[in-house]
């Protein structure tokens, strides 16, 4: 009896912390507010260039081959995570420069870098899905042939901008109001951004 009790509070616990993790609340939350610094936010990021890299390679490279090169295996996980960091950089860029101008608390670059990291799960997902989209396309196929592939990423983006929300939430002591009309100004320049990058 003891046993199956310890058993499902080791679950809630674990269950707890993936829901910090994706809904960032709970340890994340007052990580990203007390500007504290945590493994967690470059494991996402590589997690979600590794999404990315891993996705590239095996639309762009391994379809249809026999073997897989290794070498080019690492090339386009690293070209992933070069990426993502340069999304990380322009977007972490563009919501400290709205933290400064809007007047919320103040906050470091290297603060706003790292509570970004925290968004970019959904990220990989959305740049997967638009290398497999990409792919489909250049295939031959249409929006209307691969529904699935464009719901993932509209569902993708639209809890990206979520997060990114949130973060600039709680990061700048603002409003949850004020920070969805900051990230909806801002929503041209990261289309743009994404666009330029070549997602």
């Amino acid at each position: 009896m003891q046993i199956r009790i310890e058993k499902r509070e080791g679950e809630q616990m674990l269950l707890n912390w993936l829901w910090g993790i994706l809904a960032v609340e709970g340890k994340v939350a007052a990580s990203i507010r007390e500007k504290r610094s945590l493994l967690l936010s470059p494991l996402i990021v590589f997690t979600a260039a590794q999404i990315h890299g891993l996705t590239m390679f095996y639309y762009r490279g391994a379809v249809g081959a026999d073997q897989i090169n290794v070498a080019e295996a690492v090339f386009y996980v690293v070209f992933g995570y070069t990426a993502v960091i340069a999304s990380q950089t322009g977007i972490a860029l563009l919501l400290w420069g709205i933290g400064k101008v809007l007047g919320g608390v103040a906050a470091r670059f290297v603060d706003v870098f790292i509570a970004v990291g925290y968004a970019f799960l959904p990220y990989g997902v959305l740049l997967a899905a638009n290398t497999h989209y990409n792919f489909l396309q250049k295939a031959g196929g249409s929006v209307s042939g691969s529904p699935l592939t464009v719901l993932v990423m509209l569902s993708a983006f639209v809890y990206f901008l979520y997060l990114l929300t949130k973060v600039l939430h709680l990061l700048t002591g603002f409003p949850m109001k004020r920070a969805v009309a900051c990230v909806a100004v801002s929503f041209v320049f990261i289309l743009s951004f994404i666009y330029l990058v070549g997602y």
